[in-house]
């Protein structure tokens, strides 16, 4: 194989890793929406797509969502508590989402393709490999997984007797996020965990 062979390789196979990377992102989309339209509770179904649609912004949606959540929760303070947990991670992995969309794709030293995000010309900043981009779509398939599980477990929770005998498990990223939260909230109060 040549190197021009190889480069056109890479290259079919990073922006099959973008695309899969951001149908992944569209997912967690659908899932805020899905949670934003019982957030609202209208009898109307269609008046919490009309809201959800009418904001373009990504980032606007997710303060809409969140300014929703914290009022239907406040009297939840564990639903609450991972909402707020979940919505961080959000804005965290949206972050993420923009360096990989907004990426232009580059030959490295006519030898490996790269993305570089918000590429400028003359201020060359960080690379994402092939690897980089397949890794945040598995982060992006778990908040997914976890946003999910939050829908059921805030707004349709099984019966107690039913959660006893088939418990639903708590997706790893929550677990991970509580227990990151908990070390923060032990840090600024002076005890190591």
């Amino acid at each position: 194989m040549t190197l021009e062979d190889d480069l056109d390789r890479q290259r079919i196979d990073l922006t099959k890793a973008v695309g899969e990377c951001m149908l992944a992102w569209a997912n967690v989309e659908l899932e805020l929406a899905q949670i934003f339209s019982l957030a609202v509770k209208s009898d109307i179904l269609t008046i919490p797509d009309a809201m959800w649609s009418s904001i373009k912004s990504f980032d606007g949606k997710a303060s809409m969502l969140h300014n929703v959540m914290r009022i239907r929760f406040e009297k939840n303070p564990v639903v609450s508590e991972d909402w707020n947990l979940l919505h961080e991670h959000v804005r965290k992995m949206s972050r993420w989402r923009n360096k990989i969309v907004h990426a232009t794709m580059l030959s490295v030293e006519g030898k490996k393709m790269m993305l570089e995000p918000f590429f400028i010309m003359t201020q060359p900043g960080p690379h994402l490999s092939v690897d980089d981009v397949k890794l945040k779509t598995v982060d992006f398939q778990g908040l997914y997984a976890a946003l999910m599980w939050f829908f059921g477990n805030a707004f349709a929770p099984p019966p107690k007797e039913i959660a006893s005998k088939f418990p639903t498990p708590i997706p790893d990223l929550v677990l991970r996020l509580r227990s990151e939260a908990a070390k923060r909230r032990d840090e600024q109060q002076g005890r190591p965990k």
